[in-house]
């Protein structure tokens, strides 16, 4: 397997990362959320995320929807909302399935929104350009960009 993507981190941003693994129960957890929602991050607790995960700058203004799975190793960059596409859809339709396979890496502004009732995948490796949104999955190790995205590059670097 490739070597995930790095990106310069400060403390900061290390300082956050372990602030969202200890979204717990209790006072610790509420305390750890509302430091968080002060940062302009929500993440819920029940959203499963695999180790190695990467905030740049502080990754103030991180949406995430209860409904999504962060894998292992993946970069996520400040603005990025991971949500559904349609709430205003009753949610006995179903809900989304939205996943973020390892070492993806979602840029500035990055917008993935799934459907109810629907699976979105990014796939391991995969690469969503900076504002882009991103409404069908995308395949192991492309490179999307645009709006409404679209492929700019196939899967020509690393995916697991």
């Amino acid at each position: 397997m490739a070597a995930p993507h790095r990106m310069h981190r400060t403390l900061m941003d290390d300082v956050v990362i372990r602030l969202v693994y200890l979204r717990t129960r209790g006072l610790l957890g509420r305390a750890v959320r509302l430091l968080l929602f002060v940062l302009g991050i929500d993440i819920p607790r029940q959203v499963p995320i695999g180790p190695g995960l990467t905030l740049v700058h502080a990754t103030a203004g991180l949406v995430v929807h209860a409904d999504a799975r962060i894998g292992r190793d993946v970069t996520l960059l400040h603005g990025v909302t991971l949500g559904r596409a349609d709430p205003w859809v009753p949610l006995d339709r179903g809900p989304m399935d939205l996943v973020i396979e390892d070492g993806a890496v979602l840029g500035t502004g990055a917008v993935v929104l799934a459907r109810s009732g629907e699976t979105l995948t990014i796939g391991a490796g995969a690469i969503i350009g900076a504002n882009a949104v991103v409404t069908h999955s995308v395949g192991p190790g492309e490179t999307w960009a645009g709006n409404p995205a679209r492929r700019v590059s196939p899967a020509t670097h690393a995916a697991g």
